[in-house]
């Protein structure tokens, strides 16, 4: 009986360490991928300002009429603000997912050690039968 119940409990702490684990991987994977959405943005921002630096200096040479440059100019700042509005939401969701693996990791370390512990007390119980 007390093999059957020491058993069962360490059962159930090995699938809930399975399944902190599997959480891990699952919140690293998600890191990864927001990470590599943020470098992605961050080319396009990258991008996106020196086509506005590239066609403020045609303003300046050209001088011609303002209206449609303007509206261009105006366009591609809108887009530099919504990408980095984008930035800061990925970097956000990025830290968010960080602090829960990291949550997860601890959870599982003192999982381990609870377990290995379990594990340690009931070999000594049992060797003293």
């Amino acid at each position: 009986l007390g093999r059957e119940l020491l058993g069962g409990t360490f059962g159930a702490l090995r699938e809930r360490l399975q399944e902190l684990r599997s959480e891990g991987e699952r919140l690293r994977q998600a890191t990864e991928s927001v990470e590599h959405d943020r470098v992605d943005l961050e080319a396009l921002l990258g991008e996106r300002q020196k086509r506005l630096r590239s066609l403020k200096s045609d303003f300046a040479q050209l001088q011609t009429s303002g209206g449609e440059v303007q509206w261009t100019l105006d366009q591609l700042r809108h887009d530099a603000q919504s990408q980095q509005g984008q930035l800061d939401e990925t970097h956000r969701e990025a830290s968010h997912f960080l602090s829960e693996l990291e949550v997860a990791e601890e959870e599982i370390r003192k999982l381990e050690a609870s377990v290995s512990e379990e594990e340690q007390e009931a070999s000594a119980g049992l060797a003293n039968l």
